[in-house]
């Protein structure tokens, strides 16, 4: 199966992300050494992600592609077994992606230089409007996070994949919005160089976030100026035991 992709694009990147989490191998094209007219005869709509399945039809739009993928391939479905597991699934999902990925999307869009000559951008409606559904949800994920391992239980599923993309802060417009109306926050920094992070990713079992991915999630990376900084090169015993230090606990 070959998909078509945007490495800088969220859906794409979820999709990644899934078909990692499910060891299943694509063909990957990115969409950026195509041209417009090219990847239209793939993709109509001209959106990614765009998958080709083994019979040749395409499906876009992310999570039909990861529906399409988690029933196709064998192993642990991450939208679940039973009617309960995948209704559950399901809700958590969708919400996540209505109230918190889509419209930190939509934050991106209309705040950030870098798109104002691909969409008509309403700064003062994104900072006001866009987030307003995300501030609704977060109490609710956190009190769920309280109560079980993973947002829709206690295990891993595409819910908490959407909910990941949904929270970035590599970028200091994202930590902003994050911490908007917070009195008292600290954010920690856990700093690795490349080559280190690129080979504990690539050692590891669980393949969330595959070793693939690091390069984009560095060059969008903005340091933040004002952090607790923590070098993970450590034992993870050393770096929480800094991070309690530095917050005085």
């Amino acid at each position: 199966m070959r998909l078509y992709v945007r490495r800088t694009a969220p859906n794409a990147l979820k999709v990644l992300v899934f078909a990692a989490e499910r060891e299943i191998t694509l063909d990957i094209v990115d969409v950026d050494a195509l041209s417009l007219k090219e990847f239209r005869c793939i993709s109509p709509l001209g959106i990614v992600p765009a998958l080709v399945t083994r019979n040749g039809s395409v499906l876009t739009e992310s999570l039909t592609i990861c529906r399409y993928l988690d029933e196709v391939s064998p192993g642990e479905l991450l939208f679940g077994h039973s009617a309960e597991e995948r209704a559950t699934i399901g809700m958590w999902e969708r919400r996540s992606e209505l109230m918190l990925l889509n419209p930190a999307i939509d934050y991106i869009h209309h705040t950030l230089p870098e798109f104002t000559q691909v969409t008509r951008q309403f700064p003062a409606w994104a900072r006001q409007d866009a987030l307003s559904a995300a501030e609704r949800l977060l109490p609710l994920m956190e009190a769920q996070l309280l109560r079980n391992r993973y947002l829709a239980g206690n295990r891993f599923s595409a819910a908490d994949i959407t909910a990941y993309f949904g929270c970035s802060a590599l970028k200091e417009a994202y930590r902003k919005r994050l911490t908007a109306g917070l009195a008292e926050f600290r954010i920690v920094y856990l700093r690795g160089s490349f080559e280190l992070l690129s080979q504990r990713a690539g050692e590891r079992k669980h393949r969330f976030m595959p070793a693939s991915l690091l390069k984009s999630q560095f060059e969008a990376l903005e340091p933040p100026a004002d952090a607790i900084e923590i070098d993970v090169a450590q034992p993870v015993e050393g770096c929480v035991a800094q991070i309690r230090s530095q917050l005085g606990r």
